[in-house]
């Protein structure tokens, strides 16, 4: 098959779009888990001192800090897990806090193990920034509405049942009074690798919602003169 495939005109970029897929792996992800996840529009001048930042933590951490930037990092440091990624027009963090246990959800988050101040130093502007809680599920989808219908401050809930009810998902797209928005993931009977990439899709749905609405003034603008 080999030298079948070497007689073929094969693309100079077809290794790199087999790996392109790859670049930025889903992560696997314990039940419970509270996550938090930003990104910030960022500029080709701020993207050295979001680095130089980057490489702060891992100092405030105790750890030592990444030689070069790259487009995908991720490391865990005990309890608290770390992931950047540099797009084309922005920056994501997500910050995995794996020492959930029972609290109330959303009094500690993904940020609650982070050094104190260094993510006030976050430069660039904050388009998403949201908050998601894994929990497991006991009572079936009556109950878990029932449990999550009381951490969203009264308002009104989004749900969706995940492949065939494996786990359900509450979210409200809107903001809540500590300035983040709010996801709540009951799981049912995913495994860790199937609770990664679902919290992941719902990271990057809510992130690109947010990034294609910046465009929202400006077509409101030009509209009457299109018409």
């Amino acid at each position: 098959m080999d030298l079948l495939l070497n007689q073929l005109d094969l693309h100079p970029l077809r290794a790199e779009l087999y790996n392109e897929l790859h670049s930025r792996p889903f992560q696997v992800l314990p039940c419970p888990a509270q996550v938090t996840h930003i990104a910030v529009l960022t500029t080709p001048e701020q993207r050295s001192a979001q680095f130089r930042h980057w490489q702060d933590l891992h100092i405030m951490l105790g750890e030592a800090a990444p030689p070069e930037d790259v487009s995908c990092y991720e490391a865990t440091f005990g309890s608290l897990r770390i992931r950047r990624e540099m797009h084309m027009e922005f920056a994501s963090y997500t910050f995995i806090n794996l020492a959930a246990g029972d609290e109330t959800p959303f009094t500690e988050t993904g940020i609650t193990p982070l050094p104190e101040g260094w993510l006030e130093q976050l430069t660039g502007t904050v388009i998403a920034a949201f908050h998601l809680e894994v929990r497991p599920a006991t009572d079936g989808t009556e109950g878990d509405l029932g449990y999550v219908r009381k951490h969203f401050e009264g308002m009104r809930l989004v749900g969706s049942s995940p492949q065939e009810g494996a786990a359900r998902v509450w979210g409200t797209f809107r903001l809540h009074s500590d300035g983040f928005g709010r996801f709540m993931v009951m799981n049912h009977h995913m495994s860790d690798s199937q609770l990664g990439r679902l919290t992941q899709r719902l990271m990057e749905i809510e992130t690109y919602r947010l990034m294609s609405l910046l465009a929202l003034p400006v077509a409101r603008e030009i509209t009457p003169s299109l018409n």
